[in-house]
Parts: structure tokens; sequence; C-alpha cells
């Protein structure tokens, strides 16, 4: 189950898989909302609701389907299969996603406002996705270099793509988010950058 961030709402998964909603104040009387195997994501707002259907979600394999409770039985897919979802905005206006990855967890990245507009591909080939609620990060391979590029974007404005860095090992490179500030680590040492304003 999840609240809305003013506890005026909840939704929840039942064992059966329907995704449900009901007010704080009723709770015996929920509305259904659609039908799932696992809650990813839920609005601050509790509006939107990002799911899966089918797939293995912990294993960031399956398809990634939104559900908006002002509009009952509409849904969107945004990843028929094979997605990997890695996030919601800290406002729940913006969720970003790897369609179709490959064999590792990598794959086209894009991010899409919920209830207007298409999905933006901000990346052909992504990989060792974070975000924080507010800007994602990953890195591209480098083909003629051989190394690792980390590139970041904010979600609510996800164009254009800004370079953080270059000349990443493309092995090891790992990112982490702590606070204000973004880490790399490799065998070749840590790195410390802003995060993105």
């Amino acid at each position: 189950a999840v609240f809305s961030a003013d506890d005026s709402k909840v939704v929840y998964l039942t064992a059966d898989g329907k995704v449900k909603r009901a007010a704080t104040t009723a709770p015996a009387s929920p509305v259904e909302v659609g039908t799932a195997i696992s809650i990813l994501a839920v609005s601050p707002d509790a509006r939107f609701i990002v799911v899966a259907t089918t797939g293995k979600p912990s294993e960031f394999d399956s398809d990634i389907v939104v559900l908006d409770a002002t509009a009952i039985g509409t849904t969107t897919t945004i990843a028929a299969q094979k997605g990997a979802f890695f996030g919601m905005s800290k406002t729940g206006t913006e969720i970003v996603w790897i369609a179709e990855r490959a064999l590792g967890l990598e794959g086209p990245l894009y991010v899409a406002k919920l209830g207007a507009g298409a999905p933006q591909k901000i990346s052909e080939l992504a990989r060792r996705v974070e975000t924080d609620g507010t800007v994602v990060y990953w890195q591209e391979f480098d083909q003629p270099k051989k190394t690792n590029i980390l590139k970041a974007t904010r979600l609510a404005a996800p164009l254009p793509v800004v370079t953080i860095d270059e000349g990443l090992d493309p092995l090891t490179a790992s990112t982490l988010l702590v606070g204000k500030k973004v880490f790399i680590g490799s065998k070749l040492g840590l790195w410390e950058y802003p995060i993105l304003q």
C-alpha cells in the first residue's frame, strides 16, 4: 500500500492483482483502478499509478503501465515488455525508464510527462541509470575512445542533455547519489560532482 503525500488517499494491490484506491476516511469503499502484478510508483496526489502487469519488475524486466485514477479504465502502456523502470519525479508528473532493455540493464532511455505529450528519448543506449527524483544520471559508452561518458538531464525539462564528464572506466565506473553530490567510483578512483541544478 502507498499513501498520498497528504495521507488523504491510499493505493494498494490485492492478492488477486487488483489495484485499488480509497480515501483514508472511507477505506472500506475503494475504487478499482486497474490490475497489476506490482506497483512501481504512485504520484504524491495518488492520481498516477505506475504498475507492471507482466514480467519480473524486481529484476527490471517487465512491462510498464500507467493508470490514471481520474480516468478509470484508461491505461497507458509505456513499455510493452523488457522495460526497466527507474523512478518518478518528486512532483509525480514525470517518469524515467529504459524500454526494450538489452541483456544487461541498458537500452534506450526515456522520460515522459504523465497525462500529456509523447515520451522523449534522451539516450539511445544508457546504462547505470540513477535518479534523485529531479535529475536523472546515466552513462553511455564512447566507442572510439573505449570509455564511458556521464550524462544528466532534468526530468521536468529533459532536453537538452548535459555532459558531466568523459573518460570513465567502462567496466567499473558506477554512479552514486548522496545528498547534493554525485559520486563516480571505479578501479581508477573516486570523483565528486555537484548535483545538477
